[in-house]
Parts: C-alpha cells; structure tokens; sequence
C-alpha cells in the first residue's frame, strides 16, 4: 500500500498543496505550525472518513472557506486508486473512488489502511473514555463498512435524540417520536457492540505481547470492554443484544426526560486498560500510560496486516479460478453459492475479497463440484477404503502400527529474504537475523522410536520429546536465503478400544476441564449448547458422545483463514454449523470441558503412502478407561459419505497415519519466538522470524515429504 500523490484545497491550513511521496519511508519536517500534522490528518481521513482530532467534518474546512478537497492516488495490492473526499459546511461530503461517488463511508474500508500514531495518543489512556472509543472506532471503520455505516446511523439519531429531549418541555408532542429513535439506536448500538466486543478481544492477543517486549516481561497489560449495564456478553449476535440494550434504554427513560440528554447506550463506552492488575488510567505513571498507547497501535497494525492477507480473490479472479478447476462452471453458479454464504469474504480495497482458500471448501464440500474437476487428484487407495481395511485390522489384531519417516523444511522466501536484507543494509548491517522452527515428532501414547536422523546444518534448540509443541530450532545470520531441514522417523500405533465396553467409574478427575483463552471459553453460548447436549445424561462417555455426535453430524466441512480471523473458533463453529479439523476439534474439547469432562489437543501431520498433510484432532478422558480420541472431522467425512461404521471408529480410536507434534493448543515454542506467530495456536509447517519479526502468509517456504511408510 503505497501513496503516490496528494493534493489538498482548502485544508485546515492549506490553501493548495500538491505533494509527491517516495514509495521508501518519508520523512516530513519543518518548523512547528507550518501543517505537518495536518497533511498526515488527511491522508488518514481517506481511512475511515474520521478525523482524529476533529468531531465535525467542517472543523477540517479552512476559515471562511465553503468546502475543502482531499485528493489521493495510491497503489493497494497492485492496484491503482484515485479517491475524493469533499467537504462542505451545511451539507453531507462527498466521496468518490476512481471517479465514481459512493454511498457510505464504508465503501472505503480497507483501501487505505493506515496506522496513524500521533502526540496526542501519548494520552490516550489518560484521557476519557472518548479518546479510546475513537481509537476503537477508527480501526474498526477500516476493517468492516457495516461498522462504519452503523455507527454514522448512530452518531445520527444521537444527535436528533438529544434535540428531542431538549426540546420536549416546550414541544411535548415530541415524545411521540421517542419511541422509534430508542428502537433503532438500540438495532445500530448493538451492532457497535459487538464489533467493538470483538475487536477487543482480538487486541488482547497481541497488545499485551508488544507491551511485555517493551517493558522487558516486567508488566502484564491487560484489555477489557465497558459497556451498557445490561448486556451479558457483549461478544453475542447483535439481535441478542437487543433486548438487553432495549431494556437498558427503558429503565432510564425518565432520566434522560429529567436531564434532557441521553444516557444510556454505546455512546458512553470504554476500553479499560490494566497494567498489572491495576487500571493504567487512574495507576500508571507516564511512562507506563505512553507504553500501553504504543501498544494498542503496534497491535491495531498487526491485526491490519494479517486481515488483508487472508483475503485476496476478487470476484472476477474468484469465478476464474474456479473455472480453471471445475469443468462448465458458470458465474451463475458463483453467485448462488455466494447467496448461499458458502464462501468466506471481507471487503478489501473497498470491494468483496474471497478468502485464499475459498475454491478448495467449495470443491471438498460440494460432490457435484468435486466430480466435475477438471484436473482430480489421484487417488490409487483411496481414503474410505484405507480407513475401513486399518479399521478391520485394529478390531481383529487389537492395534494398528507403521514405521514412517519424513523430512520436513522451512525458510523465507526469496521476496521476502530480499525486503528483509534491504532493511537491514538500510540500518548498517550486512545479514538478515533468522531464526527457524519445525515440529518434530513427540514422544505421547501413540509414538514411540524417534530418530532424528538428519539436519541440513546443526540445529540450535532441539526440545524435549515431551514439549506440548515439541520443535527444531536454528538460528543464523544470513547473507543468502536458505531453508532449514530435518528428516526424522518414528513408529505409530494406534490401539483398538470399545468406549462403552467398560462402565465409567463413579468418580471422574477434575484436569483438563477449565478454560483455555482465547478460544477454549465458555461463552453464555457454549454453557447454553453444552447443558442441552448432555441434558438428562450422567454417564461421562455418554456425554462425550453426545457431543462427538452433534459436531460430526451437524458440522460441515469448511477450509478456514487463520485461526487469528475469528473471535471464538467454538462459538463460530457452534452458531454457523462449519469448520475444518482443527475448529472441530476445538468445539469438540471445549464443549467437553464445559460439560466437566477433561479433553485436550493433540495434532501434527496426517501421513499416508500417498500423502502428508497438516491435521488436528482431540483427546478426552473417561475413568477408568484413560485417554481416548476423538477425530471429529473424519468421522464428519465419514457421515457425509454414509458410512456410519467409521464415524463410530474415529470416536475412542484414531488410525496409525499420525505425526504427532503438539499436545497443547497455542503452547509456546522452545525457545520462544520474539515476534507474533503466524500460527499462534499450532504448529504443523514451522515457523520464520526476521530479526525478531515473525513472518507470515507467502512471507515463508515449507515442505513436507514422505520418505518411507512401512505398515506393520
């Protein structure tokens, strides 16, 4: 994202101007009130049509001018953009893209995306509760237009709602109109909420890491939201807050009428901020106070950076793509699966962005679209045979086992190597500092004989075969890109076992059955679909099936962005019926866990002799038999292919065709990475960082091939 050119009229201080930027870093200086503040002011404005440090539009207008004009060419993702903004005192601005007026200011999300840090947040936690509700509003205009259209509609009837209250004792058939402006902020404010709830909580997964770097692990900065009284969870669909808020509105009616103003709703919001368990607001020195602002925008930077990179298909791309890999698919075809919300989408740039993977779910969880390929992959045995013949084994001969070697590699690449080198000559250094990570088999009930039997140079860190995320490590400073490998082997064997053929003990443990944030909560949501799954049942095997049964036959396959893109995995894959292995093996845990019966993570590579690829799968405990599976979505493949025997089989048992690496979900590395994680909640293709950045997306290079696969 790149801005070329920018020309101003009638600006704050501007008469004219007209500027050239380098696509490299620029530096504006010059001496003070001279309007350096104001140019970066309005290129921002382009991001969300909000000014931040102006609560009205004609604030931004030159004294005794009508109007002002913000002009803006700019590169986002290879594309060229020419965006208006005009505006006028007494009337609604005008905005345009590459000559064309739009109707909202949510149709300019997210073609500029800035970061914009500036003095005056060096107060932003110090100052009142307005100054972070804008922080909060500003970054969320840019990432949802409903968000930014919401909460114009809701500055609206604010402003008009207090008109009314102020003026009712003069005009009492004002009233009459109340009612109807109650309704509809409550409809906008619940869907501020919402957002706001979840934007939070996506802060809170990188803020307090940025915090705890900058003050050197000394200080645990904590996020929480504030809102109206009598929401419950905030993070819950905007027709359940409703009510919530409605009854809110209702119980200070005749305060607002004896103030004649109005009180209640998201107007009056807050994101609290906690530095070691005290409120950095009302405790913190300066210092602490300018750390914690510096934090929330680095993370607000973060979470622009990987949003944007999980969505990437344009609708004209999209259909393309999927007529390379389908045989006669129309763009008619593409809209009525696009009606049926069967693919993933953000606006990006200001227009609908599929996500990456988008043409992979609608081929895997389509038959039509799956036979009709026009390239299918081979499939000399194929996977329901397999699972049936192990299956037939593990029953006759008690277990299942292979001896599998693998190699495995990761590094940058090249385009990324190059950026990084270029940073670092442009610092005075002459290497790039990298650091690599893949998994490595662990040592677990499953696996027994790891060989690590090869490196393509001396590893720094090997952990510990029982690591919850067990790993390689190097570490070198680069002149030249290179990848980083390891061929390793180990033996696999699963053990048949019947759940039920043994009572559960009438005392069950208590491990393994609390939350786990971000994603292992017990939202109002998950308690509610848990208790009604186990209603009425005693026995925990029973309970867990329960829930076994009601993920693989109600949930449908769904390739997923990162983990990072959602709030709560349970929740999504709970209220919208759709996830890849690793959501359902979440939901599975944590719905598990909520009804009282200990359930963890386990996940790695699934191997056979004609594939390897990344897979997730879930773990509980029954007293007194032990530990046991549950492989939710391939007992889903099993349902959705009839085959009710196998989905039995993948409840209580796996298969031998395991890499197992990890055993805890979103454990630490050894050692750790200094900088965000790509994947922070598993480990499965290995991870990069570039002097201490962690990389992400296209940024890395991973393999993995399969050397030998010896059934025993």
């Amino acid at each position: 994202m790149i801005v070329h050119h920018l020309t101003l009229h009638h600006f704050r201080n501007y008469s004219t101007l007209d500027v050239d930027f380098s696509p490299a870093i620029n530096v504006i200086y010059g001496d003070n009130a001279q309007g350096k503040t104001n140019l970066i002011e309005a290129i921002a404005y382009l991001s969300a049509c909000r000014s931040h440090r102006a609560r009205w539009d004609r604030e931004l207008i030159a004294f005794d001018q009508p109007e002002a004009e913000i002009l803006c060419q700019l590169t986002s993702r290879n594309r060229e953009f020419f965006l208006e903004a005009r505006l006028r005192r007494g009337q609604r601005r005008s905005l345009k893209k590459n000559g064309v007026r739009l109707k909202s200011a949510g149709e300019l999300a997210g073609i500029l995306n800035t970061v914009l840090f500036c003095p005056e947040d060096l107060y932003l936690i110090r100052s009142g509760a307005s100054a972070r509700r804008n922080f909060l509003d500003s970054v969320i205009c840019q990432l949802r237009p409903r968000y930014a259209e919401a909460l114009a509609e809701y500055k609206r009837l604010y402003e008009q709602k207090n008109r009314i209250l102020k003026d009712w004792p003069e005009q009492p058939k004002l009233l009459d109109l109340l009612e109807d402006y109650n309704v509809r902020m409550c409809q906008t404010g619940a869907l501020l909420i919402h957002y706001r709830a979840h934007f939070i909580k996506k802060l809170s997964q990188y803020a307090p890491a940025i915090h705890r770097d900058c003050s050197n692990g000394r200080e645990v900065l904590t996020l929480g939201y504030q809102t109206v009284k009598t929401v419950a969870d905030p993070k819950a669909k905007p027709e359940v807050l409703f009510p919530q808020l409605w009854t809110h509105m209702r119980n200070h009616w005749q305060a607002e009428l004896d103030s004649r103003s109005c009180l209640s709703g998201p107007h009056k919001d807050d994101l609290l901020v906690d530095i070691n368990g005290l409120s950095a607001k009302r405790s913190g020195s300066q210092g602490q106070t300018r750390t914690a602002a510096l934090s929330l925008k680095l993370a607000q930077r973060e979470i622009m950076r990987r949003i944007s990179a999980e969505y990437t298909w344009s609708k004209a791309e999209a259909i393309a793509e999927m007529q390379r890999r389908v045989k006669d698919f129309t763009p008619e075809e593409f809209e009525m699966l696009d009606r049926e919300n069967r693919m993933d989408w953000r606006f990006v740039e200001g227009e609908r962005r599929y996500q990456n993977r988008f043409a992979s779910t609608l081929i895997a969880t389509h038959a039509d679209l799956a036979r009709r390929q026009i390239d299918p992959p081979a499939q000399p045995d194929s996977e329901k045979e397999r699972c049936r013949r192990l299956h037939e084994k593990m029953a006759e001969q008690g277990s299942a086992s292979a001896r599998i070697t693998l190699k495995a590699s990761v590094g940058m690449s090249d385009e990324a190597f190059a950026a990084a080198l270029a940073k670092a000559k442009a610092e005075g250094r002459d290497t790039v500092h990298v650091r690599a990570w893949l998994p490595l088999p662990a040592a677990c009930l499953s696996q027994s004989d790891i060989e690590l039997e090869e490196f393509t140079e001396e590893p720094t860190v090997i952990a510990p075969e029982n690591a919850p995320q067990r790993t390689v490590c190097w570490e070198a400073d680069l002149t030249e890109n290179r990848s980083f490998g390891v061929q390793y082997s180990y033996r696999n064997t699963a053990v048949y076992t019947d759940p039920f053929d043994t009572p559960s003990a009438p005392e069950q443990p208590d491990f393994d059955t609390e939350e786990q944030p971000s994603h292992i909560v017990f939202t109002p949501y998950i308690k509610a679909l848990a208790a009604q799954l186990t209603a009425g049942i005693t026995d925990p095997m029973e309970k867990a099936k329960r829930i076994y049964d009601y993920v693989t036959l109600n949930v449908r396959y769904h390739y997923q962005p990162s983990y990072f893109i959602h709030e709560s995995l349970p929740e999504h894959c709970a209220r919208d019926r759709r996830g890849d292995c690793g959501i359902m093996s979440v939901t599975f845990i944590t719905l598990c866990r909520a009804a009282g019966i200990p359930a963890r993570w386990q996940s790695g590579l699934y191997v056979t002799p004609d594939e390897v690829g990344c897979h997730d799968w879930a773990m509980f405990y029954v007293a007194p038999k032990g530990w046991l599976y549950a492989d939710c979505s391939f007992g889903a493949s099993m349902a959705r292919r009839g085959d009710e025997t196998l989905r039995q089989h993948y409840f209580g048992n796996l298969d031998p065709d395991r890499m197992v690496a990890n055993s805890v979900f979103a454990a630490p590395f050894t050692p750790p990475m200094l900088g965000f994680r790509a994947d922070p909640c598993d480990n499965q293709t290995g991870e990069v960082e570039a002097d201490g950045v962690g990389l992400y997306g296209d940024e890395t290079v991973s393999s993995k091939e399969l050397v030998q696969y010896i059934e025993e």
